[in-house]
């Protein structure tokens, strides 16, 4: 190899520092932090937005049109090799500011060669849905492309303010328009993808003008060797994510097929009370992504990894615990016909289900790290094959409730693997205790929700439910009313 190639090398390469365990625990605290302002305003938005579209769309409608909007950010994935992802592990690697914006600009340079593979599939996904959106859609996948491209480019650059802040008014954008175009104008189902059009559109535009980086790009920039560094790193993420749609809209496509669109309404309508989990694992991917990057290197990882994982099954465990406590409440806030009213026993799987999937997303993070994303496609079709053959096995037996249970024994298929095979690279503890007491609790709750529907069993089970989370938590929950108080004290000491 020639001493240039070295040198160009080495801008995206890094020197390994040391980094102790408290430090990356009070990184991913911090970044918690961060990222729960950020997308805790747009997913309670769109958690509470339920209500409207479940309101101004009938279940018929509201489950084709919801799977084509969840659907089309899978296929950004896929066709973009969630280019990102990688575009951010490199800008780990590098120190200087003009090193990070070099890769932002390769970054929009491979996805512009990779674009003819989106429009081709959503060609394909229009024209089996039947719609006359493929010009929106098209639209929609390009604004989130750029939405997606830019947050990640914001977080390389450690611009996490800038993040939080750019997502608590896109997420208002989001409600509003939504709110406009399905009561005050009646646009009907296009509404859900016009919404998000806009809120990404103003996403994007507070991020170019706060850190100019598209209009920073050079041609002088452009680097074919690192666009193809960049890409054989982030077609095993591409590969993962078809695999992974497998896994997830497989059985959407599949109930909308063999039973109909209406059942296919009732399922996305349990999903959305499912979202709830959601707003948390997001925050908390978003976060340990960041942390596991950051200490890919660091000789300690294997204990922190271990201890992160334990923590965030317990912190999952008793979130799946309290929302199927909690799940009558939500539904009756949310779900606005009587024509949803079938949707609410799918709750307990559904919301299983999405938690599962979680700890999954959370070793598939580790791979990343260790920059082996070639085992990340294999331990994903695992999840697939098991879904699709307990979904084929289950659907004209239980109806519905097979496509929560054949999704949680995919993504429980998947963690299996990947938390074997990860062994081999880094050595991670099982938190045995904490998978034990949250199954329990878990099961006894969901039992409850079943065969005590009514309403004085269901309030009685809200309140023990809460003051058991409570004492689980109590340790977290003292821990983090001390790091208020303590932010309280120095801010009135330096007023």
């Amino acid at each position: 190899m020639s001493k240039n190639s070295n040198k160009n090398r080495s801008s995206y390469i890094r020197d390994p520092r040391p980094i102790t365990i408290n430090q990356s625990n009070r990184a991913l605290i911090y970044r918690v932090v961060i990222y729960f302002l950020g997308n805790i305003c747009s997913k309670l938005i769109t958690f509470l937005l339920t209500r409207l579209q479940t309101g101004a769309l009938e279940p018929a409608i509201f489950g084709p049109t919801n799977l084509l909007v969840t659907t089309l950010p899978q296929l950004v994935s896929i066709c973009f090799f969630e280019i990102w992802a990688g575009a951010l592990r490199f800008m780990y690697d590098g120190e200087k500011e003009e090193e990070k914006h070099k890769v932002f600009t390769n970054t929009i340079v491979a996805s512009i060669i990779l674009s003819p593979f989106f429009f081709l599939a959503v060609y394909f996904l229009n024209k089996s849905q039947k719609t006359p959106f493929y010009f929106e859609l098209i639209v929609m996948g390009v604004v989130y492309l750029l939405d997606y491209l830019y947050q990640f480019t914001v977080r390389g650059l450690g611009r996490n303010k800038l993040f939080a802040i750019t997502g608590i008014v896109a997420s208002f954008v989001l409600g509003i328009s939504q709110y406009i175009f399905l009561n005050v104008l009646h646009w009907g189902a296009i509404s859900l993808i016009l919404s998000v059009v806009a809120a990404s559109t103003v996403s994007i535009l507070i991020y170019e003008i706060s850190t100019r980086q598209l209009i920073k790009c050079r041609l002088y920039e452009i680097d074919f060797i690192f666009i193809k560094t960049l890409l054989r790193f982030s077609f095993p993420l591409a590969v993962n994510a078809s695999a992974f749609v497998a896994l997830t809209k497989f059985n959407e496509f599949y109930v909308q097929r063999n039973v109909d669109n209406n059942a296919l309404g009732l399922l996305a309508a349990a999903n959305k009370i499912a979202m709830v989990v959601n707003i948390f694992i997001t925050v908390f991917s978003l976060a340990w992504q960041e942390t596991a990057f950051s200490i890919s290197s660091d000789e300690n990882r294997s204990i922190y990894f271990s201890q992160t994982l334990r923590n965030y099954v317990k912190l999952l465990g008793v979130g799946v615990y309290i929302m199927i406590a909690f799940g009558q409440f939500f539904f009756k806030i949310l779900i606005n016909r009587q024509e949803y009213a079938d949707a609410y026993w799918l709750i307990p799987l559904s919301i299983l289900a999405v938690a599962i999937s979680a700890i999954s997303n959370f070793m598939g993070h580790i791979y990343s790290a260790e920059k082996r994303n070639d085992q990340l496609f294999y331990s994903t079709v695992v999840g697939a094959v098991v879904n699709l053959i307990f979904m084929l096995l289950l659907l004209s037996r239980i109806g519905l409730q097979a496509a929560n249970i054949s999704l949680a024994l995919g993504f429980t298929a998947t963690f299996v693997y990947r938390f074997l095979r990860i062994q081999k690279t880094v050595i991670i503890q099982l938190p045995k205790r904490e998978l034990f007491i949250s199954v329990i609790g878990i099961t006894l709750n969901t039992i409850i929700f079943y065969a005590l529907p009514s309403k004085p069993f269901v309030i009685g089970n809200m309140v023990v439910s809460a003051v058991v989370t409570c004492y689980v938590l109590r340790k977290e929950l003292m821990a983090l009313l001390a790091l208020v108080l303590r932010k309280n004290i120095k801010l009135t000491k330096k007023e």
